[in-house]
């Protein structure tokens, strides 16, 4: 018996009534919904341009025809909002004012835009699009000098109305999606103007991408173009997911490529993505990147870069890069951390083979050629000044205080030529407020060692610098490979400087220097080919008024140097050869460039009279004097005065670390020639360079 019969009447009367309200809650939706598909929407573009102006606190306005229609929602809905249609407004001829200030008619104009609205957040006075569809939309993005931009729209908490309280209406926006349109960006702070157009990719073999690319433009005064491609979806809300881009960008000398994803797009706060650089100086990627570089040679570099992007609390890594700057090598890993006072550089390089000239931009000793080359600032392009030898090209500490940095680097081999070799380079580069210390800096030649620690203040003005540097053990014939006389050689080359200076260039830091120098050779041999070999001009003049053009065998030579605001004294001195003692005393003037030596030779052999003349070194670097003064013979009394300046070079033994039977040598020299000296009785006064030469 059917059980309904028996229901109470109360339970039937509940039914029918529960009954007739869905029923008619499904007429009322049924008309509600033919009402909204039959209504003249246009008649609300009034309503909907004032909500809209009222979340944006920008005028917006709509032109053109107002449709309706409805869709599915989307799957990700949970519960029984998935079941709630989607209304989806087409408007056409869409406006959105811009600000007073501004130089364009409009912000932005959409040819035709599609809304795909939520209706429930209408409840809590909230428009929340869906989806956003524009097409043929054009944007004008435009910032002032002093920062201020038309992009950022009044929240309703700035509200200005009288009262004071917020906005009646709020504006979310989840998704974009873009079909074809242009963007114009002028940004006087940032010295940038950019014509962007893009048009949609039709073509499914080229998903995710949806869109192409192509800018042209100027960033800070440089020339810019480039063309790419990315996804067509730009998901606003959701944070994670990722949107595609792949594109080249060329600024000036300097090109950017980038192939990979992007999170949250309109922010940047996440990349993972192949980057490609190239350029001709690294310092131009400053303000591309915000990343503070030295100047380089051209270059070009390949890895991943991937991280959180954001100068105060992010970090990025270019991860497992590999490249090349000039004619080296390079690699490694650099992470960049955004910090609240600094941002931080810190990782790892290496070359397996890295030239002496691409080092030249790091060390002031650049060319103005070079610098034209690599399209240096026309402050940093100061040519060598006329009759100067050492490089007076400015450092560019400009924005040393800008980043901090611990970088360490590796080097296998480095090339100054063929024939000199420098390997096993490692340093542990730390920057920190506007410091920049180099401890150690350590390097392998020719079969010996050079230890440093390098320190430079770009804190003061001009720049300070502290320099300990310590040869050991360098082999001759392994330094000079080239020359056949040097193989049978068993000499080795060590020495000390310690000195502190300021300037900007290497120039005006030996120019104010203080400190002093050392140095000690034992058994070799040298001719004017192997100092030409080496550069040494000056030496090479010397030897050659000494002995000719020849080869000559020596001993022993060991100097003792005093270094104060730039002039660097003669101490002690001896060079030891197997026809002469030669001992010198004077001043170089590095600030100055000007040489004040004597030489002067006591003969082993009577077979070179010559030598018994002093023989005296002036003038400038570039172009020095060499002379005898045929008036003054070399009596054996002046030759104790030279052989008696020889006893302070045993000072020097202790601190340059040789083999013991190279040291040996030297100490049987300086032996001989302080018993030499002290034969001869005490040396008379006045034999300075200056009193020698009013003699």
């Amino acid at each position: 018996m059917n059980r309904a019969l028996h229901m109470p009447r109360t339970g039937r009367t509940a039914l029918r009534v529960t009954g007739w309200f869905l029923l008619g809650l499904l007429v009322m939706l049924t008309a509600l919904v033919i009402l909204a598909l039959t209504f003249d929407w246009n008649r609300a573009r009034g309503w909907i341009g004032t909500r809209a102006s009222e979340a944006i606190g920008r005028n917006v306005e709509i032109r053109g025809d107002l449709t309706l229609s409805f869709h599915r929602p989307e799957a990700d809905q949970a519960g029984w909002a998935r079941w709630v249609p989607l209304p989806r407004l087409h408007a056409r001829d869409v406006y959105v004012a811009n600000t007073q200030w501004g130089t364009a008619p409009q912000f932005a104009h959409a040819g035709s835009l599609h809304f795909l609205l939520r209706p429930l957040p209408l409840l809590r006075k909230e428009l929340v699009f869906a989806v956003i569809a524009l097409d043929d939309p054009a944007v004008s993005l435009q910032r002032l000098r002093d920062g201020d931009n038309n992009w950022t729209f009044r929240t309703p908490e700035k509200d200005d109305s009288d009262d004071g309280a917020p906005s009646r209406w709020t504006l979310k926006v989840e998704r974009v999606v873009l079909q074809r349109g242009r963007l114009d960006l002028d940004d006087a702070r940032q010295d940038v103007q950019l014509a962007l157009s893009f048009g949609s990719i039709d073509d499914p073999s080229q998903d995710p991408y949806g869109l192409a690319f192509d800018v042209k433009g100027r960033y800070h005064g440089a020339p810019l173009q480039g063309a790419g491609r990315t996804g067509a979806v730009l998901a606003l809300q959701d944070r994670d997911e990722p949107f595609p881009v792949e594109g080249r960008v060329d600024v000036g000398k300097t090109s950017i490529a980038v192939d990979g994803t992007l999170s949250d797009p309109i922010n940047l706060t996440a990349v993972d993505m192949k980057l490609k650089l190239a350029g001709a100086n690294m310092a131009h990627l400053y303000p591309l990147l915000g990343v503070n570089l030295p100047d380089t040679s051209a270059f070009r570099t390949e890895g991943r870069l991937h991280g959180t992007i954001d100068r105060k609390r992010g970090a990025v890594t270019y991860e497992g890069f590999t490249g090349r700057v000039g004619n080296s090598d390079l690699g490694g890993t650099l992470r960049y951390e955004g910090g609240p006072i600094r941002p931080l550089l810190k990782g790892e390089l290496r070359s397996k083979l890295l030239r002496f000239d691409d080092l030249a931009p790091l060390i002031g000793a650049d060319s103005a050629a070079s610098q034209a080359k690599r399209d240096a600032p026309p402050a940093a392009a100061t040519a060598r000044k006329r009759g100067k030898v050492l490089p007076t090209e400015p450092f560019e500490v400009d924005r040393w205080d800008k980043m901090d940095a611990d970088v360490k680097f590796t080097g296998e081999r480095i090339l100054r030529d063929e024939d000199l070799p420098i390997d096993n380079l490692s340093t542990h580069l730390v920057l920190r407020d506007g410091v920049l210390n180099l401890a150690p800096l350590n390097f392998g030649v020719a079969g010996g060692t050079v230890v440093s620690n390098i320190t430079l203040d770009s804190r003061q003005k001009p720049m300070a610098a502290k320099l300990d540097t310590r040869l050991r053990r360098v082999q001759l014939k392994r330094l000079f490979p080239a020359i056949e006389s040097m193989q049978g050689s068993f000499g080795q080359l060590g020495g000390q400087i310690v000195m502190e200076a300021q300037g900007n260039s290497v120039a005006s830091l030996l120019g104010s220097a203080d400190g002093e120098a050392r140095v000690l050779v034992t058994q070799g041999s040298f001719s004017k080919f192997l100092l030409e070999a080496a550069g040494l001009n000056v030496a090479n003049v010397v030897l050659t008024r000494l002995f000719g053009d020849r080869q000559v065998q020596m001993n022993c030579l060991a100097g003792d140097f005093g270094i104060d605001n730039g002039v660097m004294d003669t101490r002690a001195f001896l060079l030891d050869t197997e026809e002469a003692f030669i001992t010198m005393d004077g001043t170089v003037d590095m600030k100055n460039e000007r040489l004040d030596l004597v030489l002067r030779p006591e003969q082993k052999s009577l077979r070179i009279f010559s030598l018994r003349a002093p023989l005296y070194v002036r003038g400038s670097f570039d172009d020095p004097a060499v002379s005898i003064n045929a008036g003054v013979v070399a009596l054996r009394a002046g030759s104790a005065v030279a052989l008696g300046l020889v006893a302070p070079v045993a000072a020097i033994l202790p601190l340059v670390d040789l083999s013991e039977e190279q040291e040996m040598s030297c100490r049987d020299v300086i032996r001989r020639a302080g018993q030499t000296a002290a034969a001869a009785g005490p040396a008379p006064a006045g034999h300075s360079v200056k009193a020698q030469a009013e003699r």
